[in-house]
């Protein structure tokens, strides 16, 4: 009875040990697979991974990890290890594919254009996730097809690889499992069919193609078979509208990124409203006027509608039934701050609101309502007054940015003070003049920061200890000659 019991405990202590410990290092066969690889990614003459690479124990290796129990290499992370100069590198597939257990392969930014004997793809069948991004694998198409035969994988990551129209093989279908998936920054917009390789996809939940050259005859009406797609980003191509009745059944749809495209609001009226799900959509640097079909997407947190031409008007109608909203972008449009923009009133889920390089002349006395709200920026405006029986509710106002306006001394003077979590405040390049006529100001500031130098000169930078609150307060480009550019308490 004892001696079982005695072996039985030194079975555990010998299991624990190699869990925690990997007692026995990493397989011989595999470690010297390892430094094959580490001669090929150097070839012809770089030393790449020689510090990194040392040792019996390849579990333990730079990027290297081990499954615990069996110490087979299950994850390799080389990203970026090659240097340009060496040329274009044309890895053997047969040396990744002898890690019988490898799942997560990481080659991306390696100047990659192409591989050695792609056949070996077919034997790596416990590979989940494949990041080759930032390569050049146009170099060689039968090396992209080589990649068909991974039918576990979950992730493959194709940015940035110079791909064209005719680098997608049909047989990238046969990655039915494949729920992520990655071909922004290449070149597949240029042929109308290049896309249609992706139709049986069907587990996708993340498709990026953005920075393609993707028209709206370009993407495929399949799209609209991703039942299971949460995450879709198409920024920065040659969309205009259309395309979006393949999309518009996709009822998962959480995240939707269309920036820097030529959307227009009849463009997208027709079918966005109907992707209810949406949380976050981008629509930046477009020509919306303001589109009445975004009024529906009532579960929206994130809405960025930056660099557009929207008014007061065009936004009146339908910002305010958006009450879910967290963050905002409206800078870079035509706003004035006329009282149709109490739009916004409705809007008290507010964090962040973004109204910079608008041509406001005022804001909504109702602003006071956002009681969440944590940053708000106003920089290159028109605004000479703000919103004085508002501020004192903005409790949890941590950022101010208010620079490039007209504001004076006696504006500011009689609110500053109320905002108690403010942490950074802007305010440089207006008409103010100085610390006796900003007695508002710069009492907030002493009383947050206990200053033990009081000595405003015109310095490029005053520094003044402080208790938690107010990190930073800019004041260039003023008209007085007493106030400092820059005051950053704390600092030594």
């Amino acid at each position: 009875m004892f001696l079982q019991m005695f072996k039985t405990i030194v079975f555990l202590v010998i299991i624990w040990c190699c869990y925690f410990y990997q007692c026995h290092g990493c397989i011989e066969e595999e470690r010297t697979r390892l430094l094959q690889i580490k001669d090929s990614i150097n070839y012809p003459y770089d030393s790449s991974l020689d510090e990194d690479w040392v040792g019996k124990n390849c579990c333990k290796w730079y990027g290297v990890e081990c499954n615990s129990l069996s110490s087979r290499v299950i994850s390799i992370d080389l990203s970026s290890r090659r240097e340009e100069g060496l040329g274009l590198w044309y890895p053997n597939a047969s040396l990744f594919a002898a890690l019988k257990e490898l799942e997560e392969l990481g080659l991306g930014e390696n100047h990659i254009g192409g591989w050695v004997a792609p056949q070996a793809f077919s034997e790596m069948q416990n590979l989940r996730d494949l990041n080759l991004s930032s390569n050049d694998l146009s170099a060689d198409i039968y090396s992209v097809r080589g990649l068909c035969e991974l039918k576990n994988l979950r992730g493959l990551y194709l940015g940035g690889n110079n791909l064209n129209g005719r680098s997608l093989p049909p047989c990238f279908s046969n990655l039915s499992m494949l729920e992520d998936l990655s071909l922004s920054s290449n070149d597949l917009g240029s042929n109308s069919s290049a896309l249609t390789g992706l139709c049986g996809l069907s587990a996708l939940r993340t498709l990026r193609l953005s920075y393609n050259y993707i028209n709206d005859n370009s993407l495929p009406m399949c799209l609209g078979n991703f039942s299971l797609l949460e995450n879709l980003y198409l920024s920065g191509n040659d969309l205009s509208g259309p395309f979006g009745n393949s999309i518009s059944g996709l009822k998962r749809l959480r995240v939707l990124y269309l920036h820097s495209n030529h959307l227009s609001d009849d463009g997208i009226s027709p079918w966005i409203s109907n992707l209810t799900s949406l949380t976050t959509l981008w629509l930046q640097n477009n020509i919306l006027k303001g589109s009445d079909g975004l009024r529906g997407l009532k579960q929206l947190q994130q809405l960025h509608l930056d660099s557009n031409h929207l008014t007061d008007d065009s936004i009146f109608p339908w910002i305010s039934n958006l009450t879910s909203l967290t963050t905002l972008w409206l800078g870079n449009n035509s706003l004035k701050g006329s009282d149709t923009m109490r739009g916004l009133c409705g809007l008290s889920a507010l964090r962040f609101l973004y109204l910079y390089d608008n041509d406001l002349s005022s804001l909504p006395i109702c602003m006071g309502n956002f009681s969440l709200l944590e940053e708000l920026y106003l920089f290159r405006n028109n605004l000479s007054g703000l919103f004085d029986s508002s501020v004192p509710g903005l409790k949890q106002l941590r950022i101010l940015q208010l620079g490039s306006n007209h504001l004076t001394d006696d504006v500011i003077s009689p609110w500053i003070s109320n905002l108690t979590s403010l942490t950074e405040l802007y305010l440089g390049n207006n008409t103010l003049k100085g610390p006796h006529t900003m007695r508002g100001t710069m009492l907030f500031i002493f009383q947050k920061n206990t200053p033990k130098q009081t000595n405003y000169t015109n310095t490029k930078t005053t520094r003044v200890d402080s208790r938690p609150s107010l990190s930073k307060l800019v004041l260039q480009a003023n008209l007085g000659n007493d106030l400092p550019i820059i005051v950053q308490p704390g600092l030594k």
